[in-house]
């Protein structure tokens, strides 16, 4: 399943979680970190791509995930030239 945060930006900690199911709970993790600037706090929203949500329902745990974003991140960084 596609769960969203929505973390501070300075402590990196979770601030609020959602399950992606349809539009209306995207909406409803868009407005509720409009609800956490609004209140002064620096939020980053994490939503899992397309390849993190295959992995993921695939059975992968934190530690598989970690090196996906890591290949992704590298097989990028060839690419940047």
């Amino acid at each position: 399943m596609n769960q969203a945060k929505i973390q501070c930006t300075q402590t990196q900690q979770t601030l609020f979680q959602i399950l992606l199911q349809d539009p209306q709970s995207h909406e409803a993790l868009y407005l509720k970190a409009k609800e956490f600037e609004d209140m002064g706090i620096d939020v980053e929203i994490d939503i899992p791509t397309i390849g993190e949500s295959l992995i993921l329902s695939l059975g992968a745990n934190q530690e598989d995930l970690k090196r996906y974003r890591d290949s992704e991140e590298f097989e990028c960084s060839q690419h940047d030239d």
